[in-house]
């Protein structure tokens, strides 16, 4: 493993972890998690729980893959970017309650938190000399 990677490692695995327990808790807690968002039902809820634990082990195993690239990583960055747009727009159209609103609009913010986290990783895997990323 290249030093140049090591952040951007560490910040793929940390969003793992935190998306690895968010999904479960979705999944275990779905019937109060609905009802805390103002949901009749807790399908969604599965739902967007399923997807984390799906997504989980592809950040794990991106965090400890041999050769990691820009590309690679930028494809994880878009898919948070996905996630964080669909989150707002469920928080924007969805018939949720005030704190599901405001739970959604948090769990988004977070998701952001680790964008800029791993753009930052990605600009520090570059060598000196070749173009930067633009900073997100």
């Amino acid at each position: 493993m290249d030093n140049r990677t090591t952040f951007l490692r560490r910040t793929l695995a940390t969003n793992g972890v935190v998306t690895l327990l968010f999904g479960a808790v979705l999944l275990v807690d779905r019937e109060t998690i609905a009802g805390l968002l103002g949901l009749g039902d807790g399908i969604p809820v599965v739902v967007a729980g399923v997807i984390c634990v799906a997504f989980a082990p592809v950040l794990f195993l991106a965090a400890r893959k041999r050769e990691l690239s820009v590309q690679q990583a930028f494809l994880l960055v878009a898919v948070d970017g996905t996630w964080v747009a669909a989150s707002l727009l469920v928080a924007a159209a969805a018939p949720l309650s005030g704190i599901g609103r405001a739970l959604v609009v948090a769990q988004a913010a977070l998701v952001a938190i680790f964008m800029v986290l791993e753009t930052a990783g990605i600009r520090r895997m570059q060598p000196a000399g070749v173009e930067r990323v633009p900073q997100v």
